[in-house]
């Protein structure tokens, strides 16, 4: 007798708990109750869909799903991965945007003249160089390679000064692409050059940095000694050579 009436009041309590949940569905719902929709063609099951009414989130259950297994629980054991940081960048020549280009302005990014070597493109937060010359920016000098060094010797110039990893660090891990590059011959023609295919792994605190090549008038970008496979040539007439430039590349 005591079992019985035990299954009563526990079929009681168990009937009243799906009443108190299923009249709160239908109250958050408005009345529109569509959560659970399960498709089937023959034998083959379609995937059941728990819509949320309240928020536009869907949650898909696989086809295989076990009917036994605490499908539910799963939720409140997984922990999501934070998203990464998506970030912009922008670099520049030395007096870029600062005056008009032209053949008498003195503006251009390759002050040295030299026929070859990389000229840092400044970006914020760039060091200043100490030098016999006085206090100067990394985008006003040449470097035999990427990553910084000794500037390049040439006639006139006075002694070298060095640089020390240049570069602007990226927040958490992510990934570089689009490589960007626009500006301005001496003469005040328009140029640029994109490379939006290419992408590279970059860590918490790298330190990325632009460059212009003047053997092959091209902007690259370099993470200490090691340089990105980014390809990006500007189309500089015959005869002329780049007076200003800007570089923009993005993590993802």
């Amino acid at each position: 007798m005591n079992n019985v009436k035990n299954d009563f009041l526990q079929s009681i309590v168990c009937t009243a708990v799906f009443a108190a949940v299923f009249g709160i569905v239908v109250a958050c719902g408005r009345g529109n109750l569509n959560m659970l929709t399960r498709n089937t063609t023959g034998n083959t099951t379609k995937s059941i869909r728990l819509v949320n009414h309240l928020t536009p989130n869907m949650v898909v259950v696989p086809n295989n799903l076990n009917p036994s297994q605490p499908f539910m629980a799963s939720f409140f054991q997984a922990s999501p991965q934070p998203s990464q940081i998506q970030q912009s960048f922008e670099g520049q020549s030395y007096q870029a945007g600062e005056n008009p280009v032209g053949p008498n302005s003195g503006i251009t990014v390759n002050q040295t003249n030299l026929t070859t070597g990389f000229i840092p493109l400044c970006v914020p937060g760039e060091s200043f160089m100490q030098g016999a010359s006085g206090t100067q920016l990394p985008c006003q000098n040449v470097f035999a390679q990427i990553g910084g060094g000794p500037t390049l010797f040439y006639p006139g110039s006075p002694a070298p000064s060095t640089l020390t990893n240049p570069g602007t660090p990226v927040y958490f891990d992510g990934t570089l692409t689009t490589l960007i590059v626009t500006g301005r011959t001496t003469n005040g023609s328009l140029i640029r050059c994109s490379d939006i295919t290419t992408t590279v792994q970059v860590h918490d605190q790298d330190l990325v940095q632009p460059y212009f090549v003047i053997d092959n008038n091209s902007v690259i970008l370099g993470i200490g000694t090691t340089q990105l496979p980014f390809t990006c040539n500007l189309n500089i007439p015959a005869g002329d050579q780049a007076g200003f430039l800007f570089v923009q590349w993005a993590k993802i």
